[in-house]
Parts: C-alpha cells; sequence; structure tokens
C-alpha cells in the first residue's frame, strides 16, 4: 500500500515541475490556452491515478485478508494439538488387531513394495525426502463426501449404520448440497440417542475458504476429483477416519481397543491387484505430517506437472507416491485392504465397501 501512495506523490511532484518548465516556453504570452487545456487534462489524469490508488489497496486490503485467512486456519490445527506428545511416545505401536476379529497388521517396510506411485521431478521425486512431523492420536471423528446432488437415502443408511456401530465417534458427511427433507429427517432420527449425537452435516461451500487447494477443487469437473482434494483437506483440519460413502460397517473402530487411535493407510500387498493404496478409507491426525505434505504435493502435482483430479491427480496413484516418499515407519500403520474394504470368506473384516463407483459417472 505504501507504494502505491508513494508513486501516486511522485507523480504529483513531477506533474507541477512540469508546469515549472512550460512557463520558459510559454514566455510570450501566447499558449495560455494550451496550457488551460494541459492542466484540465493532468487533472483528469490525477483523477484516474487516485482511483487506481484507491482500487489497489482494496486489492492489496483483499488479498491480506485472504492470507490471514489462511494464516489463522493452520494456526487452528497447529495450536490446539501443540502440547499433545507423539503416539510413539505414549504407547506401543500395534502389531496385530485384536477385537471381534483378528488379523495381522503390514510390516512398515512394506510402503516400499508398493506399485503405481505416481512420479514427478517436485515433491514426488524419488530422491525427495520429506521432513517428518510425529503423529498424534486419531480424534473419534469419520468424514464423508457427496457432491453434485442431495445425498442419497441409501448412502445415508451407511452413515446411520456407521454411527450406530461408532456411539463414541462424531460422524460427519460433507456436502455441496443440503440433503433432502426426508434423508434429514431419517439421519436424525436414526442417530439422535448416540451419546456424540446424530450425524453432522457439514457444508463444503461455507468452510471452503479454509481448505489450502480450493481453487484446484472447485475447477475439477469430476466430482471424484473434487472429493480426492477434499478428503485429505477435511482430514487435515478436523483429524479423523475418511470412509467412502459406499462404506459398511461391520464392528464398531472402538472394538479393537486402542489400533484405531493410530493413523493408518489401506493396502495391498504383493498378492493383490493393484498393489497399492486405495485413498477410499485412510485416517489421520489432526494437522498430520503426512497430510499437509500431501496437501502441498498435490497442487505441486497439478499446478506445476499438470497432473490433476481424479486417479493420478490426487487418487490413488498420487496417495501411493506421497506415502512412498514420507514412509510409514515408525508410526503410520499399514492394513490390509481385505480387512477394510472387500468382503472375505474369513470373515475377519472390521467394515467392507461396495465399490459403486460413483466416479465414473
Amino acid at each position: 500500500m505504501l507504494r502505491v501512495q508513494s508513486l501516486f506523490a511522485l507523480y504529483t511532484l513531477s506533474l507541477f515541475s512540469s508546469y515549472a518548465a512550460g512557463d520558459a516556453s510559454c514566455a510570450d504570452g501566447h499558449c495560455e490556452d494550451s496550457l488551460q487545456d494541459d492542466i484540465s487534462l493532468r487533472q483528469k489524469t490525477l483523477r484516474v491515478h487516485k482511483h487506481r490508488q484507491l482500487a489497489g489497496e482494496s486489492l492489496l486490503e483483499n488479498v491480506l485478508a485472504r492470507a490471514k485467512e489462511q494464516r489463522k486456519s493452520t494456526e487452528d490445527v497447529d495450536h490446539s494439538d501443540a502440547q499433545e506428545p507423539c503416539l510413539s511416545q505414549r504407547e506401543e505401536m500395534p502389531k496385530a488387531a485384536n477385537g471381534p476379529t483378528h488379523f495381522p497388521l503390514m510390516d512398515s517396510s512394506h510402503d516400499q513394495k508398493l506399485q503405481g506411485a505416481v512420479r514427478n521431478g517436485g515433491l514426488l521425486s524419488p530422491s525427495h525426502k520429506s521432513a517428518r512431523k510425529c503423529s498424534k492420536a486419531v480424534p473419534k471423528i469419520t468424514h464423508t463426501i457427496w457432491f453434485g446432488t442431495p445425498l442419497p437415502r441409501k448412502y445415508a443408511e451407511n452413515l446411520a449404520e456407521t454411527a450406530k456401530k461408532n456411539p463414541a465417534w462424531t460422524v460427519m458427511v460433507w456436502t455441496d448440497q443440503p440433503p433432502g427433507d426426508e434423508v434429514k429427517a431419517y439421519l436424525q432420527q436414526a442417530t439422535q440417542n448416540r451419546s456424540a449425537g446424530a450425524v453432522v452435516v457439514k457444508s463444503i461451500l461455507e468452510e471452503k475458504t479454509r481448505f489450502q487447494n480450493w481453487d484446484l477443487i472447485s475447477r475439477q469437473t469430476n466430482l471424484a476429483g473434487k472429493s480426492d482434494y477434499l478428503r485429505m483437506e477435511v482430514v487435515f483440519l478436523y483429524g479423523g477416519i475418511y470412509l467412502d460413502t459406499d462404506t459398511k460397517m461391520l464392528h464398531g473402530f472402538d472394538e479393537y481397543g486402542s489400533l484405531f487411535r493410530w493413523p493408518w493407510v489401506a493396502a495391498e500387498d504383493e498378492t493383490q491387484v493393484y498393489k497399492n493404496l486405495c485413498n477410499c478409507a485412510f485416517g489421520f491426525d489432526r494437522g498430520s505430517g503426512f497430510l499437509e505434505y500431501a496437501l502441498k504435493a498435490t497442487r505441486e502435482n497439478c499446478l506445476t506437472f499438470h497432473n490433476c483430479g481424479v486417479m493420478s491427480g490426487a487418487g490413488p496413484g498420487f496417495l501411493t507416491g506421497a506415502f512412498k516418499r514420507y514412509g510409514a515407519a515408525p508410526d503410520i500403520l499399514m492394513i490390509n485392504v481385505k480387512y477394510m474394504l472387500h468382503l472375505g470368506a474369513d470373515k475377519q473384516n472390521v467394515m467392507y465397501q461396495s465399490f459403486d463407483g460413483t466416479w465414473l459417472h
């Protein structure tokens, strides 16, 4: 702003200097009319520059306000958990799931065996080494996202079942359109008696200024591409577990003791089809160091390397690439997808997903 004011002052000084220089050339008294015209023109020019100055001040104020909002968002995330000790300092990292079902967890070294990882010459370069932040406890919040239409009843039923199986967890559904009256009434009636209360409907548009990559989200035409970006944003801001809308809970997270207090990703091993991470379910702490890195990496992946949106822009391939660069050890669990996503014959699932493929529509 000072720069704009300084330029305006210099222009004014040069204007009156030119008047003084003009006196010598008009000594014969024959240029009075032209001088008056010149004064009138310069006065108009001054008014234009004053208008531009005010516009520049307004633009600068808007930029500063936007920066303040983004800074406040980051401060909100970091400050509330700053004093919480690292989870690995408080308890031993689990090696198996023990609850209604039992299964081993994948070894942390498996992150380097993952395939299908997106690479680029920046933050996703194989040579890049990201600074790590220790993980904190994952809060008891689940997040689900629905774009494009009011939430369908069948996915509201999935949310209600998630809420019933996890009575102490806050269940959030993020939408860009409010649910219809029938679905809204159903969610309220089905979940209101839980200790954590009814399902919370969150407006994406009301919180858009808090999202680091809202510009990437808003320009995406594929609704799943929008969701790929947004799921990282909301878990970074609030912490918790992200679940696709087609998730069907079989057991509650608390039934597995401290297991789901730890950050986790759903991974395939070398015997399975894709051998990568699925971004359809994961859990992280509020202000997660991994998600902080991933949000920066997905932005660079799009704006610098023109790899945007669904799948390799911010989907499974991207998440796999970011995870390989960041690394699983020592405090992010890797859970085989067969216990979280695919209903197995051994009936050891915590949950499963029906893979409706809404992103194809």
